[in-house]
């Protein structure tokens, strides 16, 4: 008996039976298995084993209800959370999001974009930012939760559509899941939460599409994946998961329709696939870690190997996981991704036997992984090859099976106590992922929070760094109120404060240098530069920045090279180095183009050297960047009129 409930014959008559012309009864079912390929041969011991308790109606709204609360309860501690990471750079620091008629540019000017054209994952974000701002960040954690509520609901009912067992218990572990708590406890990853839930509604339309036919079914299921593809490009493999569909569930004499009906998806991924690459090129020199196929392919069985584990005993989880060391001249390092290939085959030629649902699901978990498995390289293979967020829809391929597998030995050993022994079993499970999950959600209430569970985690060089500019970030702020000359402070309170600078400052020192001792990074340079500078000494600074941008891989990342001329720039200014200063700062500007602050220390400097042409050029630039900014104004008006005097 397979995991589909029907035992070896059952499962040879079907599969005879699918190679007859259908019957009207059995194009009225084609669409009821789930562990198998099922058609009108569901055995009754297994309908009846799954039938509700409940009403449906009661036990639909009642489940729904229980996944709302569980969900709640498990991302209540980071509810308040803070901004972290990418958050700055996709909102706290995104002028689109800042910008009253913010919605044109997400739409309709990819330009605009830093990174991933994301135009309904940035929409959202916006309408976030107009209630919150960046001073609240309730109503983003708040969407978050409550997409991801939607999301276990919607796993539960695909695979109630697919007669898994426990198919209820699959979603109530979706939803308190421990991996799943970076991709909805981060701002940043709403485009995972999106994605998915268009992901699984794609997937259902397809499914009465295959079943019922007609072009609204398949327009619907359209019009779900080009949204989800406006949220985030990994929904491109959806065609490839509704091939494996069509082979699985689809009728014969349907198969011409349905793969004709995936052309269009596979062109629209295409589609914006390609903008995704463009606008990530735009903002990078590309991604180039030396990574070979063979390379990948290692990376590729030890990660989805890893994954499977993650998932079955999640309770070793850190935000940047260890680096491996890859070398494809060690044939060992081959075999996780020889025997991932091998138990896909053996679930094929056994696919009689123990059903199609083990192979289907294990492709479903490949296919799913595929973009992020380095055979397409991208920013964050820098930091590792392995990731929680990217298990978001992966994991619904073993969480489902697990709980199939489950419930049918259940059945299998003990039929009349197979109900109340999974609920013990299902209960007990979901209890101890809610309490991990708990847990980890206060590691998302702050930066600081975040990164300290990092570097006690995995104390690579970019967890100490970042924590390090976490404490950078705490002491200049610190220093500005002790300096505040409008601020109601006594000269106790700003000594106080100067101090607790002082101490943010030791700490920052400590984890940073504790970073490029482990290894020579560009962020690292440009962070202790930044340290210098606040205690003043420029002179070490200016080195600390010159290392940045020479380590910065030949300008990998623009934004940091841009970043590091500037502030080299500005120590030079600070120094009244204004002959250093110009070559830096022009540097900057050739880098980003669109920024405000080397246009206007430029122009002061040409300002000063009597550069009254190249001062005006460069203050009409800031000025057109920064048109609230109104000292430039009048640094372009004293500007023009010496230029004025020499004509």
């Amino acid at each position: 008996m397979g995991i589909d409930g029907l035992t070896t014959n059952e499962r040879e008559t079907l599969e005879r039976a699918r190679s007859r012309p259908p019957k009207s009864q059995m194009r009225e079912d084609t669409d009821r298995g789930a562990a198998a390929q099922t058609d009108d041969a569901e055995t009754k011991p297994t309908e009846a084993s799954t039938r509700p308790l409940l009403p449906p109606v009661l036990f639909w709204v009642g489940g729904c209800v229980l996944i709302y609360l569980l969900t709640f309860l498990v991302y209540w501690p980071s509810m308040n959370g803070g901004f972290f990471w990418d958050d700055m750079k996709y909102v706290v620091d995104n002028d689109m999001l800042k910008r009253a008629d913010g919605l044109r540019p997400i739409w309709f000017e990819p330009k605009a974009y830093k990174m991933q054209f994301y135009p309904i994952t940035y929409s959202t974000l916006w309408l976030d930012y107009k209630i919150g701002g960046a001073d609240s960040t309730l109503s983003y954690h708040l969407v978050n939760v409550v997409i991801h509520a939607l999301n276990a609901i919607l796993v539960w009912v695909l695979l109630q559509r697919l007669k898994v067992p426990g198919a209820f218990f699959a979603g109530l572990l979706f939803a308190a899941h421990p991996i799943n708590v970076e991709s909805v406890a981060w701002i940043t990853e709403r485009k995972n939460v999106l994605s998915c839930m268009f992901y699984l509604l794609a997937i259902l339309a397809w499914m009465s599409y295959s079943r019922c036919n007609g072009i609204h079914r398949y327009l619907l299921a359209l019009f779900f994946f080009t949204c989800g593809m406006l949220s985030k490009t990994l929904v491109a493999t959806l065609p490839f998961v509704l091939l494996l569909w069509i082979w699985w569930k689809a009728k014969k004499k349907s198969y011409g329709r349905e793969l004709i009906g995936l052309i269009p998806m596979v062109a629209i991924g295409v589609g914006f696939v390609k903008i995704t690459m463009w606008l990530e090129s735009r903002h990078t020199e590309g991604h180039d870690y030396g990574l070979s196929f063979l390379d990948s392919c290692i990376i590729a069985g030890r990660a989805l190997w890893f994954y499977i584990g993650s998932l079955l005993w999640p309770f070793h989880t850190t935000p940047i996981y260890p680096k491996w060391q890859i070398d494809s001249g060690q044939l060992w390092q081959f075999l996780p991704a020889l025997a991932y290939a091998a138990v896909l085959y053996a679930t094929w030629h056994f696919r009689r036997r123990i059903g199609h649902a083990v192979f289907v699901a294990l492709m479903f978990f490949g296919m799913t992984h595929g973009p992020s498995l380095s055979f397409f390289q991208f920013g964050y293979l820098g930091h590792s090859f392995i990731a929680d967020h990217f298990q978001y829809i992966p994991s619904l391929a073993v969480i489902g099976l697990a709980t199939a597998i489950v419930a049918t030995t259940l059945r299998r050993w003990l039929p009349r106590r197979a109900d109340a022994v999974g609920c013990v079993i299902a209960v007990a499970v979901v209890a101890v992922f809610t309490n991990v999950s708990w847990q980890l959600n206060h590691h998302y209430v702050s930066e600081e929070s975040f990164w300290k569970h990092g570097v006690d985690t995995n104390p690579i060089h970019t967890n100490h760094s970042a924590l390090g500019n976490v404490y950078l970030r705490e002491a200049i702020e610190l220093t500005k109120t002790s300096r505040a000359r409008d601020a109601d402070l006594s000269d106790e309170e700003r000594q106080t404060y100067r101090e607790e600078a002082a101490e943010k400052k030791a700490l920052a020192y400590e984890h940073i240098e504790k970073s490029l001792d482990i290894r020579e990074h560009a962020r690292g340079r440009f962070r202790l530069g930044e340290l210098h500078r606040e205690d003043g000494d420029h002179a070490a600074a200016i080195t600390q920045f010159e290392k940045a941008i020479e380590f910065n891989m030949g300008n990998k990342v623009r934004e940091l090279t841009s970043g590091a001329a500037y502030m080299l720039g500005l120590s030079h200014f600070d120094l009244g180095q204004y002959e250093e200063a110009e070559p830096a700062l022009l540097t900057a500007i050739a880098t980003n183009r669109n920024s405000f602050e080397p246009c206007l220390l430029l122009g002061r400097i040409y300002l000063r050297q009597k550069k009254f042409a190249g001062a005006v050029e460069y203050l009409q630039r800031a000025l057109e960047l920064n048109p609230e900014y109104t000292r430039t104004a009048s640094y372009l008006k004293t500007a023009q009129a010496q230029l004025d005097k020499e004509k």
